[in-house]
């Protein structure tokens, strides 16, 4: 068979085209008794993937490897919205959660660029946790939008201020209350 195929339509624009409106186009697997169903939909603007009855303790998506005797995970996307890359995601009732891991090897990082170059890490290791400004910046600690401490490049920390010391505190008036060390 040579062309395009169209379901639901009679002008395939693709090698398969569904007809052109919202709603299921794939279902891999659907049991109506229980609403078990994972598949592909398309609604106005959005690409659907789901998996799993309603409740949100079954169903997932994973994406890994598969050599053809065994699948090897590398991430999952709980039907209760938690992401595990490495491992299983954490469950902590009321939160939402991205857990990094790896049972083997150096650990769990997250590296955040900026302009294609790499600028801040936080990763952890048998040795503990690390957050890490790759670039000659300081490490800013803000409330609400406002800037309330930093650590420079030097090491040095100011709370209330851009430190000139080691140790820097100014005042929320500006005026006492002043320590520098």
């Amino acid at each position: 068979f040579a062309g395009n195929v169209g379901i639901g339509t009679d002008s395939p624009l693709a090698p398969l085209s569904f007809k052109n409106a919202a709603g299921n186009k794939i279902d891999f697997y659907y049991n109506t008794s229980t609403s078990d169903r994972y598949g592909i939909q398309v609604q106005t603007s959005e690409l659907r993937i789901h998996s799993g009855a309603a409740g949100d303790s079954t169903g997932g998506i994973t994406f890994g490897k598969d050599n053809g005797t065994t699948f090897t995970e590398a991430m999952r996307v709980g039907n209760d919205g938690n992401v595990g890359i490495g491992t299983a995601p954490n469950q902590y009732a009321g939160y939402t959660t991205l857990t990094l891991g790896r049972a083997a090897e150096n650990g769990s990082l997250l590296d955040f660029e900026y302009q294609n170059t790499r600028t801040f890490s936080v990763y952890a290791n048998v040795n503990g946790g690390n957050i890490n400004v790759i670039t000659a910046k300081p490490l800013i600690f803000a409330t609400s939008g406002t800037e309330q401490m930093r650590i420079d490049s030097s090491g040095n920390v100011g709370i209330g201020v851009t430190p000139e010391n080691l140790l820097h505190i100014k005042a929320a008036d500006g005026v006492t209350g002043v320590l520098k060390i």
